[in-house]
């Protein structure tokens, strides 16, 4: 399974009618253009990045920070 880009309605439980058409037509291009969407190249669970405690080995990110460590950049093992 691949992870494709979130789509975030912020207040949904409380907007008004304009905002709620917009929003539909937003997930329903989303949705329309899914097999043209690229996934979020996360690393592979048990794919060898990550450790038996799930933690991503040493060599995968040398000496980098943040969530971005946890995706494959082209390129790179």
């Amino acid at each position: 399974m691949s992870v494709l880009p979130p789509v975030a309605v912020y207040g949904a439980d409380h907007v008004d009618e304009h905002h709620h058409r917009a929003a539909r037509a937003l997930v329903r291009d989303l949705v329309g253009a899914i097999d043209d969407t690229a996934p979020i190249p996360f690393r592979s669970q048990n794919g060898g990045d990550y450790d038996r405690h799930l933690v991503l080995l040493p060599d995968r990110a040398a000496g980098a920070t943040g969530v971005g460590v946890h995706t494959r950049m082209p390129g790179t093992g």
